[in-house]
């Protein structure tokens, strides 16, 4: 495997493990492991055909496929490896600072393997060579999320990692192609949360600005920091390139609302990472770059058109309330038979990779949970809009139960005037569902509280919340029957009142259309309702 390829293969070729040598001993004793090391077992090996391995065993005759067992003993056959190829593209920093750790901790497991850069041609090779003699040669391709989708559904690749879900255009390509649907719970899953945050120099007194300013500043009708307060001295805005889900990221909710476009002077950094270390040495610079590289940079608060400031923290990034928040997803082609894709993509919903996720700075999937006095200004933004005035009964009904209870991080969103639930809010509700399922939350009491925009008439928008609540909920009841006896749960739909972003712009407005989950400790009444 020294001459390695310059492309990714369009077609490629499964793993094949060839004998040297027909003769098996068959009868004799040998030991079958699983190429990860965590399952074996022993008996006397009846036969081998170059695909699997016929074993006798006390339990009865086992069939074991030889492309995922390492043959131990005597008995066993002299084999030939051969090389498996797997391609995978990612985009921006998931391609540097997720993918290759997350490659390492699985495939890893299976043997040492050998990362080789290809920078000319925007690969990483890693050569792992595994125990039972089939050899795998993984393409990582450094790309974005359009192009990663292109490739997919061309099959020039088996999986993606994007940081945006499939478009309307890219799912009607991949269905032209005859893939099954992107966005189904067999191809599409969210497996991190990332966010985009408005970084300054750490010496930069100024810690908050409005998204108007911003979308000044990134359109280059203010250059300077005197408008700010600051002593006079040059903004230097730092921005991605124009093919980046980050550039497209920052045009539509900073730029857009306020009708400005990038102004052509920015300086142009290729990765997130470029942009945090220019920032972290220039006074005067400012940037927008990943949660991930966090570090030594200030980041500033951004306050809405009406008021509402959010900052970036892992419960506003899990809960998609701060504007910024962009899911990480996986996309892989379920019709294209490979062993590495398949356990590549159980692994990802493991403990063990959302360990790895932490570690390189993302946010994991983990659902975790927030008092209403660790949410920051939740409640003097509720209390200081109209519609609490308007609705004072309903807006102290709802601050009563949100001070006894616990807000999960678990938030479903929806399209306007929709109550449909797409792939991701499905896993959103299994990942609640393990929750429930654990020991502290016996016996818990769940609220399902539906919010709306302040688009339409107060009264509708209720019902409409109301009605969303009502399909989470029901969705997770049919889905998992057995929570039934376990926790007891209402819906209940909130409407207009307790706003996480403004309403004057849409990306604030999707924020707005939710269904929160909160919880209550273990009821002690007897006649306290079930999830049914």
């Amino acid at each position: 495997m020294n001459n390695l390829p310059k492309r990714v293969l369009k077609t490629l070729s499964a793993s094949v493990i060839a004998i040297a040598s027909a003769q098996v001993a068959a009868g004799e004793t040998v030991i079958l492991s699983t190429v990860d090391g965590r399952t074996s077992v022993s008996g006397d090996l009846l036969s081998y055909d170059g695909q699997n391995y016929v074993l006798r065993t006390s339990l009865g005759d086992l069939t074991l496929a030889a492309s995922q067992a390492i043959c131990d003993g005597a008995a066993c056959p002299a084999l030939v490896a051969e090389t498996t190829n797997l391609s995978i593209a990612g985009s921006g920093t998931v391609t540097a600072n997720l993918i290759p750790l997350l490659t390492e901790a699985y495939f890893g497991k299976i043997g040492d393997s050998l990362q080789r850069d290809d920078p000319e041609g925007g690969t990483t090779y890693f050569e792992i060579g595994r125990g039972n003699n089939s050899n795998l040669l993984m393409t990582l391709v450094h790309s974005n999320s359009s192009r990663g989708f292109e490739e997919l559904v061309k099959g020039d690749l088996h999986a993606a990692f994007t940081t945006r879900a499939a478009s309307v255009d890219e799912q009607s390509a991949a269905e032209a192609a005859g893939m099954q649907t992107l966005r189904s719970e067999a191809q599409e899953s969210v497996i991190a949360y990332d966010g985009l945050m408005m970084v300054t120099h750490p010496d930069n007194p100024v810690r908050a600005m409005t998204e108007s300013d911003i979308a000044k500043v990134y359109s280059g009708e203010i250059d300077n920091w005197a408008a700010f307060g600051r002593e006079p001295g040059p903004i230097m805005v730092y921005a991605r390139e124009a093919s980046s889900n980050s550039r497209d990221l920052l045009q539509e909710v900073l730029l857009n609302p306020y009708r400005k476009a990038l102004s052509d002077t920015l300086m142009i950094m290729e990765s997130d990472a470029e942009i945090a270390e220019a920032v972290r040495n220039n006074p005067d610079a400012i940037g927008l770059t990943s949660f991930v590289h966090r570090d030594g940079v200030n980041a500033l608060e951004i306050e809405g058109a009406c008021g509402i400031r959010i900052p970036a923290n892992e419960f506003t990034i899990k809960t998609g309330e701060y504007l910024l928040s962009r899911p990480v997803y996986f996309y892989h082609n379920s019709e294209i038979a490979h062993d590495g894709v398949t356990g590549f993509a159980e692994f990802l919903e493991s403990p063990e990779a959302r360990a790895v996720i932490r570690e390189a700075g993302f946010v994991d999937r983990e659902v975790i949970s927030k008092k209403l006095n660790d949410q920051g200004l939740r409640v003097s933004h509720t209390i200081m809009r109209d519609e609490a005035f308007e609705n004072m009964s309903g807006t102290k009904n709802m601050l009563q139960l949100m001070s006894r209870s616990d807000r999960l991080s678990t938030t479903i969103r929806f399209d306007n005037g929709s109550t449909d639930l797409d792939t991701t809010d499905y896993e959103d509700l299994e990942e609640l569902a393990k929750l429930i399922r654990s020991p502290m939350y016996e016996g818990s009491y769940f609220y399902f509280m539906g919010f709306s925009d302040s688009i339409g008439s107060a009264e509708l928008n209720q019902f409409l919340a109301l009605q969303r609540a009502e399909v989470v909920r029901q969705a997770l009841v049919s889905r998992y029957p057995e929570l039934a006896d376990r926790v007891g749960a209402r819906s209940i739909g909130y409407g207009e009142l307790s706003p996480l972003a403004c309403n004057e712009t849409r990306p604030g407005r999707n924020v707005n259309r939710r269904v929160e989950v909160w919880v209550q400790d273990p009821m002690t009444t007897l006649d306290a309702p079930k999830i049914n």
